[in-house]
This record gives C-alpha cells, sequence and structure tokens, in this order.
C-alpha cells in the first residue's frame, strides 16, 4: 500500500468509533432537547416546576432505554414528548400518592350537581382538628405504639426480604408489572400499552408471577414454621 493510499485508509475501529460517536451526539442533542419540550407540556397540563423537572427526567430516562429505535419512531423531540409526557406525569404522580399512604389511584367523587372530580383514596387531615365540640383533638385520641423505631425498621427490612424471596424465579420484568398493578393501583390496560404489548398478554404474564409469588410465600412459611417447631 503506497504512503497515499494509507494516509487515506482508516482502521475499521476508529469509523467505528467515529460512527458512535456521532451516534451519540445527536442522541445528547435529542435529549436536551426533549427535556426542554417536556418540561414545558407539563408546565401547561398544570405541574409545579419541580414536577415538571421530574416529569421531564423520568422521560428522558424511557427514551435512552431504547434510543435508537425511538429516534426512528419519533423523528423530533416534541413528538416524543406528546406521547410520553401525560403518563410519565400520571406515573410520577401515582408513585407519590403512594409514597405519601395516600393510596396510588384516584377515586371518582359525583358532587351534588352531577359533575365528577377525583380525590386520593386516603386523604390525609391535620391531627390538630378538633373533634366535634370538645377541647379533644385528634392527637390527643392517638394511641402510641409501644414498638420502639428499631423495631420498626427491623420488621420493615424484613418484609422486604420476604418480597424479593417471594419474587424467586419471577423475570423482572412480570414482577414490575406485578407491583405496579398490585402495588400502585394500575391497571393491566394501563401496563399493556407502557409495555406496548396486548392486555392478554400482560395479563397471562401477571398470572403466573402471582402463582409463583404465592408457592414461594408457602414455601416460605412451611420453612419457617418447621424451624420454630423444632
Amino acid at each position: 500500500m503506497s504512503k497515499k493510499n494509507q494516509s487515506q485508509f482508516r482502521h475499521p475501529s476508529r469509523r467505528v468509533a467515529a460512527k458512535m460517536a456521532t451516534q451519540q451526539a445527536v442522541i445528547d442533542t435529542y435529549v436536551g432537547t426533549l427535556m426542554v419540550a417536556v418540561f414545558e407540556l407539563a408546565k401547561r397540563l398544570g405541574c409545579q416546576d419541580t414536577v415538571a423537572d421530574e416529569v421531564s427526567v423520568l422521560v428522558a430516562e424511557k427514551f435512552l432505554l431504547n434510543a435508537e429505535e425511538n429516534l426512528v419512531r419519533y423523528p423530533t423531540p416534541q413528538r416524543y414528548a406528546n406521547v410520553a409526557t401525560r403518563h410519565a406525569r400520571i406515573s410520577f404522580e401515582r408513585s407519590e400518592r403512594a409514597q405519601r399512604a395516600e393510596g396510588a389511584a384516584l377515586v371518582p367523587v359525583v358532587d351534588s350537581d352531577g359533575n365528577v372530580h377525583h380525590r386520593v383514596g386516603r386523604p390525609m387531615e391535620s391531627g390538630d382538628v378538633v373533634v366535634g365540640d370538645s377541647d379533644t383533638t385528634r392527637f390527643d385520641l392517638h394511641v402510641g405504639s409501644q414498638e420502639s423505631m428499631d423495631d420498626r425498621v427491623i420488621e420493615a427490612l424484613e418484609a422486604a426480604d420476604m418480597v424479593d424471596l417471594c419474587f424467586e424465579g419471577v423475570d423482572p420484568r412480570s414482577a414490575e408489572w406485578v407491583i405496579k398493578v398490585d402495588g400502585y393501583g394500575y391497571t393491566v390496560v394501563e401496563v399493556a400499552l407502557e409495555a406496548k404489548l396486548e392486555r392478554e398478554t400482560v395479563q397471562r404474564h401477571i398470572g403466573v408471577a402471582r402463582k409463583q409469588f404465592k408457592a414461594n410465600y408457602e414455601r416460605i412459611t412451611r420453612s419457617r414454621e418447621s424451624v420454630s417447631a423444632s
């Protein structure tokens, strides 16, 4: 090979690296624009700035899980934002309600005039509220637990370990679906739409996962009972 040809020749690995770098630059630019578009759309949907920020991060993370395919399906960040923002907002708000022990799903309420609005499943009220005409507040009626904070932490950790053991043998995707449906109040239809699968397919996987969970729980319980008896 002549020196001229050698100067024009590029090693395949260098060409691949250059192509990958270019693709990554495209993805980075897309994600930056996407987060701005999601933030603005979330604000128009009534989200506060902090919530809009969280939603934009959720959408970006979902996009990056399958970035190359999403680039093909959604050529512009605005199109992806329009598709994903509303669902990400609902998911975020459900997660927040669940963490506040308000219940993940909203409950429909019919007003006297026939209009329907939604409220949290377990609304939180202040313990300072006076009960009836007395001077007693809800705090006064509360019976304190004798259980120490250390005991509560230990019980929470044991419960988390039990859940992990019960999901043994269940594929991570099915486990995630069970948690969303049984723990966070998602419907099977919503999970299927998010996974881009038929409802029957998701329902079948959830059913199999539940059976495995139950079988694991019964096995663990029998094992612990036999240990205690001995």
